[in-house]
Formats: C-alpha cells, structure tokens, sequence
C-alpha cells in the first residue's frame, strides 16, 4: 500500500432529540446555535421544534392511541 490512505468519514453523533413530525432522531448541525437537521423530513429544525426522548415517546404513544380510535 504505497501512499493510499483510507479516509472514514466520522458518524453523526447521536443527539437524543427527536423531530417532531416524523419522531426520528435529528443530527446537529450548529452546536451553537441550537440547530439541527432531519435526514427524513429534509427539514433545518430549532430547538424547540425538536423532542427529548421522554417527549417523543409520550407523542408517539398519543399518536398511536389516537389511530386506533
């Protein structure tokens, strides 16, 4: 192997926040700006558009519920 060098993209870190529409996890894109970005919807989200993962659960929950009324 002379002087190829493999180079590894790094992962997202995971972020333990979820879009709100889609309740998939959202990557960071300005730490200090509180923004982040949904791979699914394609959507810049802020902070507050964005759950934890006890909020995402409890509306995932309520979605379901609702469906089967």
């Amino acid at each position: 192997m002379s002087g190829s060098k493999m180079t590894i993209k790094p992962k997202p870190k995971p972020t333990d926040l979820f879009c709100e529409i889609c309740l998939i996890e959202v990557n960071v894109l300005e730490p200090g700006y509180k923004t982040y970005f949904c791979n699914p919807c394609s959507r810049k989200l802020w902070r507050d558009e964005v759950l934890t993962f006890d909020e995402m659960t409890k509306t995932k929950f309520e979605r379901a519920k609702h469906k089967s009324q």
